[in-house]
């Protein structure tokens, strides 16, 4: 028995005295890591054992840890949470996000307007109406507490809530311009195509009736449509090329045709004669007309014969014409004056009933058998006549004979003046 005892006590005394050496570093600097150690065992040392226990089980920014590994906030990575990893923050530019502060969190540097930062794991804030209006283009109101933008009239609030766009009531159709839409800054103009005017409600467009305003420009007659006008011209008269200068129909005095020359109803002595072919007496006179150049071709004449006396007149007269469009004509005729005893042809140019008026062009004597031409401008501010005058010479050889009449809305390029 007393042996027994002596035995247990030498082993214990062996255990507790065998040698270990220092602990090896840790596998791991945080998050929870493996360190060991040699150790003799064994009695009078024989033998070896390697021991191991955990090391570093803590974590950083504010990581709890559990279960031999890190738990990390939201916005931290890495074994240890040692990393910064962006999430989403409502209105934060991408990018923009930093983590920090005391206790640990993330904010954003850089919000979408009209939002602000508001700090860490605070996100991002709408800007009161009192800190740069809201952060708003144009109107900034608070409603229950939170700013919120809106427009001015003409604008429309912008996808990203604060910037206003303008509107384009023309493209949209939201106008109400009758015809023409102008879009402009925040607002349209409407105006009117040629021939309308727009109302005092400024979207109506109304007709103009040129012809009672006095602005269609027609030198005779006018008739007012839809938008526009249209000239017409009294008989004996067309209608140029301008479509709104009447000019007189050119006379021909042949048949089927109109001629609005007439012989003065008073004032002269005696009327032109129309006539084809020759003249009734020989040695004067034509032989033909000028424009048909045969004998049936018709022109007017004066015949000098008979009872026919030396100075004796003859008028033809136009149709009053009024200056509105061409103040200048030119009047062009043809033109015999042959035999030996030819007196006068004149154009006079008369205004207010006045006869004959103002001699504008002349010619006298014997001028040959072949027809002539005559060209002279007529100019005048006013409303007038011309009058053709034949003055019979001093025998039966006195034959005037004039045809194709014309006027033209403008100067002669060359006038022919005896």
């Amino acid at each position: 028995m007393k042996l027994r005892i002596i035995l247990v006590v030498s082993v214990l005394f062996a255990e507790t005295d065998a040698s270990c050496g220092g602990w090896r570093s840790c596998s791991s600097s945080c998050g929870g890591g493996q360190h060991d150690r040699t150790c003799d065992s064994g009695l009078f040392g024989w033998g070896s054992e390697t021991q191991s226990e955990a090391c570093n089980e803590f974590c950083y920014n504010g990581g709890y840890y559990s279960y031999s590994r890190c738990s990390c906030h939201p916005w931290r990575s890495g074994s240890c949470c040692e990393y910064c990893s962006h999430i989403y923050i409502a209105h934060c530019v991408a990018g923009r996000q930093e983590c920090g502060g005391s206790p640990d969190g993330i904010r954003c540097t850089e919000c979408d307007p009209p939002y602000q930062p508001a700090g860490f794991n605070n996100g991002c804030v709408r800007a009161p109406c009192s800190d740069r209006n809201g952060l708003c283009d144009q109107i900034c109101s608070t409603v229950s507490g939170v700013a919120q933008c809106g427009c001015n009239t003409g604008y429309r609030l912008a996808s990203n809530g604060y910037s206003c766009t303008d509107i384009d009531e023309c493209v949209e159709g939201t106008s109400r311009c009758n015809h023409n839409c102008t879009n402009n800054h925040g607002s349209y103009v409407c105006s009117c195509v040629s021939g309308f005017t727009l109302d005092a409600d400024r979207h109506s467009c109304n007709d103009i009736d040129e012809c009672k305003e006095g602005t269609s420009r027609c030198e005779q007659n006018c008739t007012n449509n839809h938008g526009s006008y249209v000239c017409s011209c009294v008989s004996g008269f067309k209608l140029e090329a301008d479509n709104h200068s009447c000019n007189v129909e050119p006379c021909t005095f042949d048949p089927n045709t109109q001629c609005i020359w007439k012989d003065a109803p008073s004032g002269d002595d005696f009327d032109w004669t129309m006539t084809s072919g020759e003249t009734p007496s020989s040695g004067t006179g034509p032989s033909m007309d000028h424009t048909m150049k045969n004998n049936l071709g018709k022109y007017l004449f004066i015949e000098t014969s008979g009872s026919r006396q030396t100075g004796d007149r003859a008028w033809l007269v136009s149709p009053l014409l009024p200056p509105v469009s061409h103040p200048e004509r030119c009047l062009q005729f043809w033109y015999n004056m042959n035999g030996p005893t030819i007196g006068f042809l004149s154009v006079f140019k008369t205004r207010q009933g006045e006869a004959p008026g103002t001699k504008i062009w002349g010619m006298s004597g014997d001028q040959g058998p072949e027809w002539k031409n005559a060209s002279v401008t007529v100019a005048s501010a006013d409303q007038y006549q011309l009058i053709i005058e034949a003055v019979a010479g001093s025998s039966y050889f006195g034959d005037i004979a004039i045809d194709d009449i014309t006027m033209s809305p403008s100067a002669c390029k060359q006038e022919l003046n005896p």
